[in-house]
């Protein structure tokens, strides 16, 4: 009977121990965990990193993008194709990063300005869709003075900001967001979201880019978020950059499939080309394509990484 009354209370004592190293484990894996920072604070933290691209063409054809500082000499990654339009041959006339200053109250007045910085291609990584800018002249580099915004009673002082990469691999449902300047909006625009997938697959658009593994994030972005940079909500990193949005099929109240006659070919203006909708559904380019490039250029080029993953 002893023997028996020693060997239960063994085996409690046992349990009671696993248990323990398994809540004290629990615990240590809930204190690691990062929760997600309130949006308005991320927001406020990122938005002197955001630049409105503009780039104009010949007669009078302006496309527009969304762009991000990556080091304090005013260079900005965005996408190539905001650069070099789909369908238009002839090069840029001007490319300007615009930093939209922080909107201030003044009285009844809602104040802002424009900084605006001229810049030229360094480089471009067609195969994913980046294009590396730099300022025209280091004198208008916008980090070296800081600006002001005059309101009728003070002056704020205002700060542009570099962002930090983190190429770590994403999961679902991760929270993500992004802020840029879509539709034209000379305001910035942040819209949130979780990654839908992080399976491997396949975003291709003729003739380029051609990215094996693209992100799928359940997020709205529209034309202009092109080049804008995808945060991470639980650290303020950069793990992406939009490239587009996936489109879905129009369907009409029979459920076929929609069919329109547009100016698809300039040739034969009635080329018939499918309606499509915005889906919700955005594609972005994993942050280490955006770390690789900048690492093959020749001299070095200065950016942050995150090195904690």
């Amino acid at each position: 009977m002893r023997r028996s009354i020693t060997f239960v209370a063994a085996v409690l004592a046992l349990t009671i121990a696993i248990q323990a190293q398994t809540g004290a484990r629990s615990k240590k894996s809930l204190a690691q965990h990062v929760p997600d920072k309130d949006l308005s604070t991320m927001i406020d933290q990122i938005r002197n990193s955001v630049v409105k691209i503009e780039v104009n063409f010949q007669n009078n054809y302006t496309s527009t993008g969304t762009g991000v500082f990556i080091n304090t000499d005013g260079m900005i990654i965005t996408a190539r194709h905001v650069i070099y339009p789909p369908g238009i041959s002839q090069p840029p006339l001007r490319i300007r990063g615009e930093l939209r200053l922080p909107t201030v109250t003044g009285g009844m007045n809602i104040l802002a300005s424009w900084s605006s910085v001229t810049s030229t291609v360094v480089a471009v990584d067609e195969a994913h869709d980046l294009a590396l800018l730099k300022p025209e002249n280091p004198r208008s580099n916008p980090f070296p003075d800081i600006g002001y915004v005059k309101t009728p009673t003070q002056e704020v002082r205002v700060k542009p900001l570099t962002v930090k990469f983190d190429s770590r691999l994403l999961r679902d449902g991760e929270a993500v967001f992004t802020s840029g300047y879509p539709m034209q909006l000379p305001i910035l625009i942040t819209t949130s979201g979780f990654v839908a997938s992080s399976d491997p697959f396949l975003f291709e658009q003729a003739p380029k880019p051609r990215v094996q593994d693209a992100y799928w994030v359940d997020m709205q972005v529209n034309g202009g978020n092109s080049g804008g940079p995808l945060f991470s909500r639980s650290s303020g990193t950069v793990i992406g950059i939009v490239l587009a949005y996936s489109g879905a099929p129009v369907e009409f109240g029979d459920h076929t499939p929609g069919q329109a006659n547009g100016i698809a070919d300039v040739t034969n203006p009635l080329v018939p080309h499918p309606l499509v909708s915005n889906s919700g559904i955005a594609v972005v380019l994993p942050a280490r394509y955006i770390v690789e490039f900048l690492d093959r250029q020749t001299p070095a080029i200065r950016y942050n990484l995150n090195k904690g993953h």
